[in-house]
């Protein structure tokens, strides 16, 4: 069952993560989609081992660490073996990693993880009544 949930919250990060992009710059890669989706599954990973005992704003921290990471390595992955640059924060201030992370965007992935991690909480009380 649970490799179930955690192939849906995959689909459903990919799409996700693909949809903020399209609306937040006019186009996506799919790269960036499978970043959304490792990014949905592993934070309902952590929730079932327990990080939903921990209070929200922790939680909200944890999985914020857990997108820019994703986010990191999939640009790194992008710029060294695909030899494609899929997006630079350079021009934003603070960015570092060669303009792949930045601030602000830990910020963004900070505030949309209270909806993830509702999201997750409410699946799992569904699971548990099935």
């Amino acid at each position: 069952m649970k490799a179930k949930k955690y192939l849906l919250f995959f689909l459903l990060g990919y799409c996700i993560y693909i949809a903020i992009e399209v609306t937040y710059r006019g186009y996506s890669f799919r790269l960036m989609g499978i970043a959304g989706g490792l990014s949905l599954a592993g934070i309902g990973m952590l929730e079932d081992a327990g990080l939903r005992r921990f209070p929200l704003a922790f939680q909200m921290m944890v999985s914020a660490v857990l997108i820019t990471a994703i986010e990191l390595y999939s640009g790194m992955f992008s710029l060294r073996v695909l030899h494609y640059r899929m997006w630079d924060y350079s021009a934003l201030p603070f960015s570092f990693c060669d303009g792949l992370i930045c601030p602000w965007f830990f910020g963004i992935w900070y505030l949309l993880s209270a909806a993830v991690s509702y999201t997750h909480l409410r699946a799992h009380e569904t699971s548990a009544h099935l």
